[in-house]
């Protein structure tokens, strides 16, 4: 299951989440209120399901593409498991 989430702070866009869990895990997070509670909580606290190694990548990436401002971002993705 793919669960998209759009982190905000101060009501402006921080980062755009992408997360996939096994269908039946997934279902079980989907139940609760994303809004307030992370993922990664979720998962180990009530779900039992540990995070035992991640990996990230961080890169800048130009927002000049794209009609953008022309500021830099960056552009972090992690995998867990």
């Amino acid at each position: 299951m793919q669960i998209l989430r759009v982190r905000l702070a101060d009501g402006v866009p921080l980062s755009f989440d992408e997360t996939y869990l096994p269908e039946e895990l997934g279902g079980r997070v989907m139940a609760n209120d994303l809004a307030t509670e992370p993922i990664f909580s979720l998962l180990e606290e009530r779900y039992s399901t540990p995070l035992l190694e991640a990996d990230y990548q961080l890169e800048s990436v130009d927002c000049r593409r794209g009609g953008g401002n022309g500021s830099s971002r960056y552009r972090l993705a992690a995998r867990s498991f």
